[in-house]
């Protein structure tokens, strides 16, 4: 077609809207996503495993985090989630949760549209819930 001089954006469409650069989006592309949860016990049995396999990803702003959080998770709010993504291992299990499921649904879609092939969401309400220890 005779174009020269391309360039290819490599952090892609998550990480461009989280700098809230301009895109023009279909009307279901913000539509929530068919999730695929993972219940807290058998998130509780996969902690308690020590399996190195996975990833927790606690999607909720940082002194949300700070008060308390699922044991070993790491903290990437969902407002920056795309753009530090890289820091996640593709070859791992990503879970993420929030406190009702808004944030976490969005992470989970960032990871849909990164790549990430097996991916988790759970919800911190539950995990209190149920009784489970929260670390701080």
């Amino acid at each position: 077609m005779g174009y020269k001089n391309l360039f290819v954006y490599s952090e892609g469409m998550p990480v461009w809207e989280e700098f809230d650069y301009p895109s023009i989006k279909g009307p279901k592309y913000e539509a929530r996503v068919d999730t695929v949860k993972i219940s807290v016990p058998d998130l509780a049995a996969l902690i308690k495993s020590g399996a190195k396999d996975f990833v927790i990803v606690d999607v909720r702003d940082e002194p949300e985090y700070a008060e308390g959080h699922i044991p070993g998770a790491v903290n990437i709010p969902v407002a920056t989630f795309a753009s530090k993504s890289s820091m996640l291992d593709k070859k791992k299990t990503i879970i993420v949760y929030c406190n009702g499921g808004e944030r976490s649904n969005k992470a989970y879609r960032k990871l849909m549209k990164l790549d990430y092939k097996k991916r988790f969401q759970s919800h911190f309400t539950d995990w209190k819930e149920a009784g489970q220890e929260i670390e701080k």
